[in-house]
């Protein structure tokens, strides 16, 4: 009797693991698919960046650039203060990606 109770304990644990194992198999796959997007979205900025600052004859100076960068007032728009932010979201979407991995 408690061998019969003992083996149904273990199917039922083994039963729960294994929901468990494929609930963070799902969650893994969304976090890499949200990764991806992301990194895309970085892309597309980047990107669009460049393409309107070589449409209007410009390039990024860089800090050791001799003469002050002042940006022509034709410009369409400034460089995205989103884009440290994303940096960090894609950073802790990675983090989290590689925790899930690791556990």
């Amino acid at each position: 009797a408690q061998y019969l109770e003992e083996e149904r304990h273990m199917r039922e644990e083994n039963l729960r693991l294994q929901r468990k194992l494929q609930r963070e198999m799902e969650r893994r796959e969304a976090l890499c698919r949200q990764l991806s997007e992301s990194e895309s979205s970085l892309e597309m900025d980047d990107e669009r960046y460049f393409n309107e600052m070589s449409a209007q004859g410009l390039r990024p100076r860089t800090v050791s650039s001799p003469i002050p960068y002042t940006p022509s007032p034709s410009s369409s728009r400034p460089i995205s203060p989103a884009l440290p932010f994303k940096v960090v979201v894609i950073s802790a979407i990675l983090a989290l990606v590689v925790l899930t991995i690791i556990s």
